[in-house]
C-alpha cells in the first residue's frame, strides 16, 4: 500500500525534523514515525512534582511545555521541605525534584524522566531523543551521562550552587581554578557533541535540553560571563530555539512568581557581597 509519499518528502520531513540526509537516518526517520503513529500518545496528563529554581527540574518542565506535552504542576518548595513529607517520599524515596506521576506509576531523575516522555509522548517528542535511531540515541545517552556524571557532578557545587547561595563561595583563586576545570569538561562536549550545533544534529535533543539549562543556572554568579565563548553561544543558539525555556525562567510568566532568572538577578550582588567560605542562603 502506498503512503504517496516521494523518497524526497521523506528526506525533507526527516531533515526538518532532525534527522540528517544520510540513507541510514532517512530510513530511521521513517521507522520511527511508522511506530509512532502506530501507537500515538499517552492520553493522561504527566503531574510535575518540581521547584521553579532547581537546575535538574528546568530541563524537564522546559521540555515538558515546548513539546506541548499535556500536564499538571505540582510547586513543592524544598526551603520548606516539603519534599520531606510522608507522601512525597512515598512517591520518590530519595526525596529528590523532579519526580513525575504518570498513568499510576512515579518516576525521577531528569535524564531518565526525559527519556521516558519521548518514549510515551512518540508523535510529540520522539525527535529530541533520535526518532527511534540506536546510534543516535546512544550518542544523546553519552551526552546525558557527561552532563549529570561529568559536569553536574564534579562542578555543580562550585559554578553553579554556589552562586546560588546553595554551597559554600570559594576564594577567588579556587573559583579561577574551579571555572577553568570546568571549562576544559565543557569544550571537550563542545567538541565532542557540538559538531552540528546541538547533541547529534542541528535541531536540540533532550541532552541539549539537560546540559543548557545547567548552563543558565551558572548565571547566578560570575561564573557564566567566563565560559569559553563556545560554550556561551551554543547556550544562545539554545534559547533562541527553545522560547519555552525564556517563559519557565522568568517567575512573572511561568506563574508562580519565581523563575530562575528573577532568583539569579537577586543572588548574583549577594554572591558577590558574600565572604569566601561562607554559605549565604538567600
Amino acid at each position: 500500500m502506498s503512503t504517496g509519499l516521494t523518497f524526497k518528502q521523506i528526506a525533507d520531513a526527516a531533515k526538518e525534523h532532525g534527522a540528517a540526509g544520510t540513507p541510514e537516518e532517512i530510513v530511521a526517520f521513517a521507522l520511527g514515525f511508522a511506530r509512532s503513529a502506530a501507537g500515538s500518545d499517552s492520553k493522561e496528563p504527566v503531574e510535575l512534582y518540581f521547584m521553579p529554581i532547581s537546575p535538574n527540574v528546568l530541563p524537564v518542565w522546559a521540555f515538558i511545555e515546548h513539546c506541548g506535552i499535556p500536564h499538571k504542576l505540582h510547586y513543592r518548595d524544598l526551603l520548606k521541605a516539603e519534599h520531606m513529607t510522608p507522601d512525597y517520599i512515598a512517591m520518590n524515596p530519595y526525596h529528590t525534584i523532579p519526580t513525575i506521576t504518570h498513568e499510576g506509576h512515579h518516576f525521577h531523575e531528569s535524564s531518565s524522566i526525559l527519556r521516558y516522555l519521548c518514549k510515551i509522548f512518540p508523535t510529540l517528542a520522539a525527535k529530541y531523543y533520535g526518532n527511534f535511531d540506536p546510534k543516535r540515541q546512544c550518542l544523546i545517552d553519552m551526552a546525558l551521562d557527561e552532563r549529570q556524571i561529568g559536569v553536574y557532578a564534579k562542578f555543580s557545587e562550585k559554578v553553579v550552587y554556589a552562586g546560588m547561595g546553595f554551597a559554600a563561595k570559594e576564594s577567588p583563586v579556587e573559583a579561577s581554578q574551579s571555572m577553568s576545570q570546568t571549562n576544559a569538561r565543557l569544550k571537550t562536549f563542545h567538541t565532542r557533541f557540538l559538531a552540528e550545533g546541538f547533541v547529534g544534529g542541528s535541531t536540540p535533543s533532550i541532552a541539549d535540553f539537560s546540559m543548557c539549562a545547567l548552563i543558565h543556572c551558572m548565571k547566578s554568579g560570575p561564573f557564566y560571563d567566563s565560559l569559553v565563548p563556545e560554550i556561551r553561544d551554543y547556550h544562545d543558539r539554545f534559547m533562541e530555539a527553545v522560547p519555552a525555556f525564556a517563559k519557565i525562567a522568568d517567575g512573572t510568566k511561568n506563574g508562580f512568581d519565581l523563575g530562575i532568572d528573577d532568583y539569579m538577578a537577586e543572588r548574583r550582588q549577594k554572591y558577590n557581597d558574600c565572604k569566601p567560605g561562607f554559605l549565604d542562603n538567600r
